[in-house]
């Protein structure tokens, strides 16, 4: 076929109309230029990583690597500044970051930076110690000073209830007043530190009972106390007194006038008294506080204290009824990796299967047979001394020979400074 000049200009003007059309890409493939520098500055829990334009660009992929290895790992493939925040480091390891522009699926060359320190954020420190003092209408909570922290989250639940309400998060004091307590209701608190998003450990108080805010409500009487003697202690029970948030708990020899103050901030309507003389006899009195009064003193019978044949050797240990099975310490020291008390602890957590707090578990469900909160339980845990005596077992089961609950226990424990 024979082609005329004429048509040639023709299909010349047409290629030429057609390679107006399309797009900037298909005629020229654009390769973004070179980063001229990359930098990466660590401070307390980020490393910030700067780098220069590369021409041609639209969007830049940023890579990492520990010093020294192959392996890098893409952070982010579409950073469309020119700076980028890296939060995943672990501390102190030292890491090279590398970052490279592209344009749709063209890619300039890689520029790394020079190597850089991570440094993890530092957690507020333990709290020591938390208090909870009632009075009328109100519950003021104060603790010590949590290292590094900013601001304190409070909670507060009922007393042996699972579910934690937060009252306030972001105390900026080391006080707190709760008006919104119910009285009568005993109460617990916990406190811990908080610097941003990072956190300390909680700390508990001991429990507390509310008061009400009403100032005519007269603090009543109570009724009756009664004093029960068995061997190595004397069980002291009362009535609870309307209106009262603790009691005091005294003691004075028989035909004396002397009366020594036991306790003074007992919550529950019970004291165990391990420091009697055995054949001495003894009266106890009680009363009520709630915050701001007294009430009256009421006076039990008198009673003989039996002294224990067996000396008592400190700490206390717990261990399945047939001996086998370690079930931690007996120490209300909540910072002793072993004690009960220790929630975050083997033996004190709720979810250990070695805690008698695990109310699924087998010594702390209210079915098994070997559960310390099983009131029919024929084979609670055994309490051990510090060589190996079997002194007692932890039980709610009344008909256990020197069968003891978890609040005897405890109130022994504190008695005896353990």
């Amino acid at each position: 076929m024979r082609i005329t000049t004429k048509r040639l200009s023709s299909l010349a003007l047409a290629l030429v109309l057609l390679l107006a059309l399309l797009p900037g890409s298909v005629l020229a493939a654009t390769t973004p230029g070179t980063i001229a520098t990359v930098s990466a500055a660590a401070t307390t829990g980020k490393t910030i990583v700067n780098w220069t334009i590369s021409s041609g660009a639209t969007a830049y992929i940023i890579q990492r690597r520990v010093k020294d290895t192959d392996n890098w790992i893409t952070l982010n493939s579409n950073v469309t500044a020119c700076t980028y925040t890296d939060t995943t480091g672990v501390n102190g390891t030292v890491y090279q970051y590398r970052v490279r522009g592209r344009d749709g699926t063209n890619y300039g060359p890689f520029k790394v930076s020079s190597v850089v320190r991570a440094i993890t954020p530092v957690l507020p420190g333990a709290i020591a110690s938390v208090t909870a003092s009632a009075v009328a209408g109100k519950t003021t909570v104060s603790w010590s000073a949590s290292s590094g922290a900013t601001a304190y989250i409070i909670q507060r639940r009922v007393k042996d209830s699972d579910t934690w309400t937060t009252l306030k998060s972001n105390v900026t004091s080391r006080s707190y007043e709760d008006t919104t307590g119910v009285g009568g209701t005993v109460y617990q608190y916990r406190v811990r530190g908080r610097e941003g998003t990072n956190y300390g450990p909680f700390k508990v108080s001991s429990v507390v009972r509310a008061i009400n805010a009403s100032a005519d409500i007269t603090l009543g009487s109570i009724s009756s106390v009664s004093a029960n003697a068995t061997e190595g202690k004397i069980t002291v029970t009362w009535t609870s007194a309307y209106g009262a948030a603790s009691y005091i708990v005294q003691r004075k020899i028989k035909d004396s006038d002397t009366w020594v103050t036991l306790q003074t901030n007992v919550i529950d309507t019970m004291f165990i008294d391990t420091t009697g003389e055995n054949g001495v006899d003894y009266q106890y009195r009680v009363r009520g506080y709630n915050g701001t009064s007294y009430g009256p003193y009421k006076l039990s019978n008198t009673i003989r204290a039996i002294g224990s044949s067996v000396l008592l050797y400190f700490p206390f240990y717990l261990y399945s009824y047939d001996g086998k099975v370690y079930l931690g310490k007996l120490v209300t020291n909540k910072y002793d990796n072993d004690s009960i008390w220790n929630e975050y602890g083997t033996y004190g957590s709720k979810y250990s299967d070695l805690s008698i707090w695990n109310e699924y578990g087998t010594y702390g469900s209210k079915y098994s047979n070997e559960s310390a909160f099983n009131d029919y339980a024929s084979k609670p845990p055994m309490i051990v001394d510090y060589y190996g005596t079997v002194v007692g077992y932890l039980t709610t089961n009344s008909y256990v020979q020197y069968g003891y609950t978890i609040v005897q226990i405890r109130q022994f424990l504190i008695n005896n400074n353990q």
